[in-house]
């Protein structure tokens, strides 16, 4: 099952390429890897995870944690679905 599940991050991963490059130059950087590291411990996944791999399992795995991001960068003038 963890295999499975490491598969389908990696191919996430591809699609996820614009919100990382957003999470790393936007403005808000501090408070989006501060709500990493939070839903992180909530999960106890901090100690497989760390900030970077961290925001892809999460944006993968959870739609909460992906509207969260999506209103963090609500005011950025680049928005992912721009990409898709």
């Amino acid at each position: 099952m963890r295999l499975l599940r490491n598969i389908f991050l990696l191919f996430s991963t591809l699609r996820l390429i614009p919100h990382w490059v957003i999470f790393n130059i936007h403005k808000k950087k501090s408070i989006i890897a501060y709500d990493v590291k939070r839903w992180l411990e909530l999960y106890r996944l901090e100690e497989q995870y760390g900030s970077q791999s961290g925001f892809l399992y999460l944006m993968t795995f959870f739609e909460e944690y992906r509207n969260l991001f999506y209103y963090r960068i609500r005011d950025s003038k680049i928005y992912p679905t721009v990409f898709m």
